[in-house]
């Protein structure tokens, strides 16, 4: 495992400064969608905002149409069999969980 460099560093308070600056939640899903991959490499990087309450949700993705809307759609038919949403549903308090804390050995 590597170690975090200087640039490491300044590349991540630069991405929560300009992130955090933002106006509202939407530009700031957007910023951070974005600009992530600068300090985290991916081929897709993507944010899903999800409402448990109506199973809907709005999702963020760089580069930009690269989940079409078939994709979505499909996910959406199975949206509460998701481990995440499923674990939230459960547990409202908000904590965060990872999709392999969801599974079984």
């Amino acid at each position: 495992m590597g170690h975090t460099t200087h640039r490491d560093l300044k590349l991540a308070v630069d991405l929560i400064g300009m992130v955090g600056a933002q106006s509202g939640p939407a530009a700031l899903a957007e910023a951070g969608v974005q600009r992530l991959p600068e300090l985290v490499g991916s081929d897709v990087t993507t944010l899903s905002v999800c409402t448990l309450r109506t199973g809907n949700r709005r999702v963020v993705c760089n580069p930009a149409g690269a989940i079409s809307e078939g994709d979505l759609a499909c996910f959406d038919r199975f949206f509460f069999e998701h481990p995440l949403v499923r674990y939230h549903a459960q547990n409202p308090d908000g904590t965060s969980h990872r999709i392999s804390d969801s599974q079984t050995p």
